[in-house]
């Protein structure tokens, strides 16, 4: 009677554990992406002279970007952005780098702002990244191209930095991995389930350009440690610049956030 019991109650809980396991592997792209999806007549006010651009993807689904130009750029920069909006508000990172002296290129993700499609596997993230790249390196020399990533745009950065020879890579608000990060929430979690495992620590040892993390001590998304963990692994020139008291979504208000950037980006 206690034995069969104890066999209900164990074969109760394991239904629940797959039902819960289930219920997280199908609900991934809902837990991780925050698209903002915008009409195809929006028009963007950002300030500076910027243009709309579409990419295909082997699929034949458009990638919309927008490219921020000035006079005489002194180079490129392919900004891969984070997980929430769109070029809605994405956009306003490019006045400052282009104030600096840079042309900018960003691209929504599939499913974003303008982007036709949705996301349902981990390579349509690093097709996006490679269809930027490939577009910049029509008009830029490699050489000239920095490649920055914000957040979860920072694991994809590492790996486009890895295969191609950009001028340098900058990650803001870097993670070890989506999987470590998503373990992190949910422990119970076999790591296979993860559908984006986006390992930063596996290939940044392959970076052979100069690295540049900026991360914020009191980061509340992607903890500080993550960066001191991937800072040793970085085999080129790396750096890591600590912002004392900053967080998630105000680390690019600091004034040690632009210096770093306008070190990186002289």
């Amino acid at each position: 009677m206690v034995r069969s019991i104890l066999l209900n109650t164990a074969l109760a809980f394991a239904a629940i554990y797959l039902l819960l396991c289930g219920a997280l592997f199908f609900a991934q792209e809902k837990l991780l992406f925050f698209p903002d999806v915008l009409s195809a007549n929006y028009t963007f006010e950002h300030p500076g002279r910027h243009k709309e651009a579409w990419l295909t993807t082997k699929s034949g689904s458009r990638i919309h970007a927008l490219h921020f130009t000035v006079t005489n750029p002194k180079g490129a920069v392919l900004y891969l952005h984070g997980n929430g909006g769109s070029l809605r508000s994405w956009g306003r990172v490019a006045e400052p780098l282009n104030a600096a002296g840079y042309d900018v290129f960003l691209p929504d993700y599939p499913g974003y702002g303008k982007s036709s499609g949705s996301l349902n596997n981990e390579n349509q993230l690093h097709e996006t990244a490679a269809l930027a790249y490939a577009h910049l390196k029509t008009t830029n020399p490699e050489a000239n191209i920095t490649v920055v990533g914000r957040s979860l745009g920072t694991g994809i950065a590492t790996r486009l930095a890895k295969e191609n020879r950009p001028r340098a890579l900058v990650l803001i608000s870097p993670y070890t991995s989506i999987a470590g990060q998503a373990l992190r929430r949910f422990p119970f979690l076999p790591p296979f389930l993860v559908k984006y495992a986006l390992p930063t620590e596996r290939w940044i040892g392959g970076v052979r350009c100069p690295v540049t993390l900026i991360h914020g001590t009191r980061d509340e998304v992607i903890p500080y440690s993550c960066s001191q963990e991937l800072l040793p692994l970085i085999r080129s020139s790396g750096k890591l610049v600590t912002v004392d008291g900053a967080g998630h979504n105000d680390l690019q208000n600091s004034p040690e956030y632009k210096d770093a950037m306008a070190a990186t980006l002289p």
